[in-house]
């Protein structure tokens, strides 16, 4: 494979029902860590004395979602995750790790053919809040500045949809892939051009750029 200027990443964002609802519920998972809580009711108590300042309870409902495929088992899709959310009376889970698996074509040596094979993607969390970038950076164009943009503005479409819950903890973080080592930008570009609920990244010198239009058809 030839050396390139930049590497390319993906990045999700860390909402199960967001990336389903973003036509990505057919994806096919190998891996998934997520969680979920909600605070369901609180009670405040009028203290009694002269000490005791504030008494409250609180009664919270939190759910962990850890589920790896057995070594001879098959992929879910999002689309079966969400279903047993739903029998768990759970609206959605913030996502801590996932690995996806996309279906490819490449040229097998060994049979001299083309072959089709499914290629691994793990993502993990990668904070990019603002004012961190800002201030490490000192600058007013920080990097990643682009997107940031593009996250907040997608962000506040699709929260739209989520519990109230859910909206509070979707903090400034993405989760990020580190470029595929067996392909090439090009194959990348090829496998996630279209996903609505992905965005393709370029990093160059430690700086993460989107694409544009003009570079993803190139």
């Amino acid at each position: 494979m030839t050396s390139e200027p930049f590497r390319l990443h993906v990045a999700i964002f860390p909402s199960v029902s967001a990336i389903a609802s973003s036509d990505g519920q057919d994806m096919l998972v190998t891996r998934i860590r997520a969680s979920y809580s909600k605070t369901l009711s609180k009670d405040k108590q009028a203290p009694q004395g002269k000490i005791v300042r504030y008494i409250t309870t609180t009664f919270n409902k939190f759910a962990i979602a850890d589920w790896k495929v057995e070594e001879t088992g098959k992929p879910i899709s999002l689309r079966q995750i969400l279903k047993e959310f739903k029998l768990n009376a759970i609206p959605d889970m913030i996502i801590e790790a996932i690995t996806f698996v996309i279906p490819f074509v490449e040229y097998s040596n060994y049979s001299m053919k083309n072959e089709n094979v499914m290629k691994e993607w793990k993502f993990v969390p990668y904070t990019f809040r603002k004012g961190i970038w800002k201030r490490l950076k000192a600058l007013d164009n920080f990097p990643a500045k682009k997107l940031y943009e593009k996250y907040c503005n997608t962000k506040e479409t699709l929260v739209e949809d989520l519990d109230d819950a859910t909206k509070k903890r979707w903090r400034d973080t993405i989760l990020l892939n580190e470029p595929h080592p067996e392909l090439d930008n090009a194959e990348i570009r090829s496998m996630w051009i279209g996903k609505k609920f992905a965005l393709i990244l370029k990093e160059s010198r430690g700086n993460f750029e989107l694409m544009d239009i003009g570079e993803w058809r190139a």
